[in-house]
């Protein structure tokens, strides 16, 4: 009997690792990568992370200038930046998951429905190479999103994807670090 628990306690904490590896590999993953040069040439070179502050002080600004220009709106500051925010970090992690999952399956009939709306995964999808075609794949979909922002029916979240330079980015932050000092 003690060996069946033993056992069975044993098989827990193999599935508990095991699922602890599978949730981590991901997100380290994909926080690491981020912290890479974009590989779409329309990012221009800027990291994730850069990427996502300079769509952050765009919105801000665009949000700045329409209020002062439309005093009778009620702009509400910040919501567009959060808006992209939770669809970037949890609805285009799960889409790009799944073209990338169909990709690796290379299930043609969705691929075949996707190829209209979204750029797929050009080269076969194994294990080997999932996470990076998993990251391909949400930089694809990033892109867009970055795309469609000027399409909203809300005119103070129209940015437009005129995306900096590394360099470009730099002194636009060194900028705005100037301009927050009272």
């Amino acid at each position: 009997m003690k060996t069946i628990c033993k056992g069975f306690a044993l098989l827990f904490k193999t599935t508990l690792l095991a699922l602890l590896i599978a949730v981590l590999t991901p997100i380290l993953y994909f926080a690491w990568r981020a912290g890479q040069p974009l590989e779409l040439p329309e990012f221009k070179g800027l990291t994730y992370y850069q990427f996502l502050e300079w769509r952050s002080i765009a919105h801000n600004e665009l949000e700045g200038k329409y209020q002062a220009s439309h005093p009778e709106v009620e702009v509400k500051l910040g919501v567009c930046d959060n808006t992209d925010r939770v669809i970037t970090f949890s609805v285009t992690v799960e889409q790009s998951l799944w073209y990338t999952f169909w990709s690796w399956r290379d299930d043609r009939n969705r691929l075949a429905m996707l190829e209209a709306n979204y750029p797929v995964i050009n080269e076969p999808v194994i294990w080997s190479n999932f996470m990076p075609s998993w990251w391909t794949s949400y930089e694809k979909l990033v892109w867009s999103l970055a795309e469609y922002t000027p399409h909203t029916s809300v005119a103070y979240c129209r940015i437009q994807p005129n995306i900096p330079t590394p360099e470009e980015f730099e002194a636009l932050k060194s900028e705005q670090q100037i301009s927050a000092i009272p």
